[in-house]
């Protein structure tokens, strides 16, 4: 269910999270509804933009302190550039998987307006 986030449509909120499915820095396809029984924290990124560089830090500490109960977190890269994704994701020592939205489909299926977003 989506709970917060200002750049996400208001008809979303207090919805199912809408469903997708993109591919991994580690190669494989992963897909929200895989993670419908737990707490997911859905985070939308680019390694250009400079807030998001200093969130990931943060949001890789909070993944690290709760994911032995239970949180997931996954990390939509809008630029959809593996490559790059997971050279970011290596330098910055993210735990979480990284995906990447090649053709910002996910990021319309949320309404990016600004990032970082974390839903």
């Amino acid at each position: 269910m989506l709970t917060a986030g200002n750049g996400v449509a208001g008809d979303l909120l207090g919805q199912a999270a809408p469903d997708f499915a993109l591919r991994s820095t580690g190669g494989k396809n992963l897909r929200l509804s895989e993670f419908r029984s737990e707490v997911v924290i859905l985070t939308f990124w680019s390694d250009w933009c400079g807030k998001c560089r200093s969130a990931m830090p943060v949001l890789n500490s909070i993944y690290q302190q709760y994911k032995t109960d239970g949180l997931q977190m996954l990390a939509v890269d809008v630029d959809g550039d593996l490559a790059a994704a997971g050279e970011f994701a290596t330098e910055y020592g993210i735990a979480f998987p990284v995906l990447a939205d090649s053709d910002q489909m996910v990021s319309r299926i949320y309404n990016l307006k600004q990032m970082p977003l974390a839903i």
